[in-house]
């Protein structure tokens, strides 16, 4: 019933998938369907058709900080 597709936006800006195709398969999914697009840079096309757009942004990071990813945590 839910569908993620995490950083999907890296993958439309790049030109590794089409947009076409992807707008093609957000507008035919099932009437109960729910698809989660994660990444930054959202095309204006796929946000066009969204129900729900939110934008994440940090307040305070650790990065910022010196502090390197680290695992279990970032991934």
């Amino acid at each position: 019933d839910v569908i993620l597709l995490d950083e999907i936006t890296y993958m439309v800006t790049y030109k590794y998938i089409d947009l076409d195709e992807v707008i093609a398969a957000l507008t035919a999914r099932p009437k109960d369907q729910h698809v989660v697009i994660t990444g930054r840079a959202c095309h204006r096309a796929i946000i066009e058709i969204a129900d729900t757009v939110s934008e994440v942004r940090p307040v305070k990071h650790a990065f910022d900080n010196g502090i390197k990813a680290q695992k279990g945590i970032d991934w």
